[in-house]
């Protein structure tokens, strides 16, 4: 599955140097975005999907003093990221693999700890 990232310049330097990206939002062709444009191809359906990330990224711009230029980054991730909408239509397989990931606990942090957290997660 392929991910569009809404970046800025500023975001895709820290990227580089820590080698991960940090966005708010992904774009990708969902089955919303297939429902909602029932006559495009793939590569109409990405091309909504990249846009869409562009004019996120259009918005980023506004977060802080980066140079206007907007920045969208196409990763690709492994297709178990479908899985949540898999199971929920009944797919066993993918069942399966949403309950391997619930049976990992939250962790909970108070509030007072969170700096901490991000810290040591940074």
């Amino acid at each position: 599955m392929r991910v569009y990232l809404p970046l800025t310049l500023p975001a895709l330097a820290a990227a580089l140097d820590h080698g991960s990206f940090e966005v708010p939002v992904g774009f990708a062709v969902t089955p919303a975005l297939r429902e909602w444009y029932t006559e495009g191809d793939i590569e109409e359906l990405e091309y909504a999907a990249t846009s869409a990330a562009a004019r996120a990224s259009l918005r980023r711009l506004t977060e802080a003093a980066t140079p206007p230029r907007r920045v969208v980054v196409a990763a690709e991730l492994a297709d178990g990221v479908a899985a949540l909408p898999a199971a929920a239509a009944g797919d066993d397989d993918a069942v399966f693999t949403v309950d391997s990931v619930e049976d990992h606990e939250l962790a909970w942090y108070a509030a007072q700890e969170l700096a901490v957290l991000v810290q040591l997660e940074g």
